[in-house]
């Protein structure tokens, strides 16, 4: 009896152990295929992706940007070109994924998007061919991209350059930014740092525009039938309060007793604007923060924000506080591409285009480039006379401040408190041709002088302009 009750107990457990690694089988086989596939742990993948050949990556006049360059035993391993980049071509690591544009044209770039599985498994078992992926275009042109990194100048920050006519992005920089050639070496110490150096600020981030709104404002202003002269019952050196804010103006006003809006405009000063809302009314103003779309976001494709980024402390894009939305100190938050395209809207003589970043793919070194189609399509957002109007007020507040190779410029200086941070704003527009011009934002999540921060928009709109300028 005691012999037959162990063999019964032993044919148990065999029973149980067999369960066990029959059903293991059945979620790794089917329902956690997905994963295991996908797993850093899954050193089978990863070695058959260390012997893709990537496709490059150039900027519009075919500078090299990002390249895979031979590894032992046939694998290749990618370069990233200029310390510039890595905030928007991004990082391939084999063991933690792929970010910024190598994740955005990841089909691309390993030629998934052009190849089946069994033409892959022919040239790579049959013929001993690595796989290649296509080289792809983008529309940044370097030289822009260097000038934007040396604008932020170490700092916290992001700047975006666009081709006010096309929607071409021509600079797209956040810092801090990353080391691809090092990432899995300073993974974990990269993933704790409280900067987070993998958060793209240009494209995603959100912040409070502050001052930054008031070419938008103006230009509500004329739509709603004034005039920039009209005068203000406003003291403009008279802060304005919001809560515990106190919102001054960036730049000196001036002492006249009745200032008009323009003047408010070319010092910065929410006072001229507060009492400018008044006369506006809610309706007026809130129609004017929709039609530039400063009520909403923009996002390249493939670079979108992750699911998880409403628990990151983002805000609704509005609230009932109208007032504070409009001076941009309420809960409306937008990014540095947010409000790249509304000032694009505003160069381009009242038609904001839709931003792009990938110009053309090509399937090897040796083929011809195929373009990829751009999204044409514009908004109207105003009149070309209400836009030359405010572009016009934004040349005089650039010049104002003095800056040597500002001719043909405009600019203007936005200043924001997010909690106990200061922000410092600089869009501007640079005229190329008769009919052609570019802008940029520039973001320092610091306190900084209107000057300090519109010569560095400058020194960027020069090496733009270059980039859009016809070939003799």
């Amino acid at each position: 009896m005691r012999f037959e009750r162990s063999l019964q107990h032993l044919l148990l457990a065999f029973m149980v152990a067999f369960g066990v690694v029959v059903g293991s089988a059945a979620y790794w086989g089917v329902l956690g295929a997905d994963q295991a596939l996908s797993s850093p742990f899954n050193y089978r993948v990863r070695a058959e992706a260390e012997t893709v050949r990537r496709g490059d990556v150039l900027d519009r006049d075919g500078r090299a940007l990002v390249e895979s360059l031979p590894r032992e035993e046939g694998r290749w391993q990618r370069l990233t070109r200029d310390a510039s980049l890595p905030s928007i071509t991004g990082y391939l690591s084999f063991t933690y994924g792929a970010g910024g544009a190598e994740a955005a044209y990841d089909a691309l770039l390993t030629g998934a998007e052009t190849s089946t599985p069994l033409a892959r498994m022919v040239d790579r078992d049959l013929l001993h061919r690595p796989q290649r992926g296509q080289d792809i275009r983008l529309t940044l042109h370097l030289p822009t991209q260097q000038a934007a990194y040396a604008a932020l100048d170490g700092r916290r920050g992001a700047v975006v350059v666009m081709d006010a006519d096309t929607g071409a992005l021509l600079a797209v920089v956040s810092t801090p930014s990353i080391t691809p050639e090092t990432l899995d070496a300073d993974w974990e110490q990269l993933t704790q740092r409280d900067d987070d150096p993998f958060f793209n600020r240009a494209l995603v981030g959100e912040y409070q525009p502050g001052s930054a709104l008031q070419p938008l404002l103006l230009a509500g202003w004329l739509i709603a039938g004034h005039t920039e002269t009209a005068a203000l019952d406003a003291d403009l050196s008279t802060p304005v309060r919001l809560g515990e804010l106190a919102l001054s103006c960036a730049l000196p006003p001036p002492t006249t007793p009745t200032p008009t809006l323009l003047e408010a405009f070319l010092s910065a000063c929410p006072a001229g604007f507060a009492a400018a809302l008044e006369a506006l009314g809610e309706q007026a103003t809130r129609q004017t923060l929709d039609l530039f779309g400063a009520t909403g976001h923009i996002f390249l494709e493939g670079f979108t924000p992750p699911p998880s980024s409403a628990d990151a402390g983002l805000a609704e894009p509005s609230s009932t506080d109208w007032r504070a939305d409009a001076l941009g100190q309420g809960a409306l938050r937008l990014s540095p591409l947010d409000m790249a395209v509304m000032l694009a809207g505003l160069a381009n003589d009242g038609n904001a285009p839709q931003p792009y970043l990938l110009d053309a793919i090509r399937p090897t070194p040796e083929a011809a480039w195929q373009a990829v189609p751009s999204p044409q399509q514009t908004q109207a957002v105003t009149t070309a006379q209400t836009a030359q109007q405010v572009k016009a007020a934004m040349r005089q507040l650039l010049a104002g401040l003095g800056i040597a190779g500002a001719d043909g410029m405009g600019g203007h200086i936005g200043q924001a408190q997010a909690g106990q941070q200061a922000l410092t704003w600089f869009t501007g527009y640079a005229q190329s041709t008769p009919d052609r011009e570019v802008v940029v934002v520039v973001l320092w999540e610091a306190d900084a002088t209107p000057q300090a921060i519109a010569t560095a928009g400058v020194e960027v709109l020069r090496a733009a302009q270059q980039a859009i300028t016809p070939a003799p």
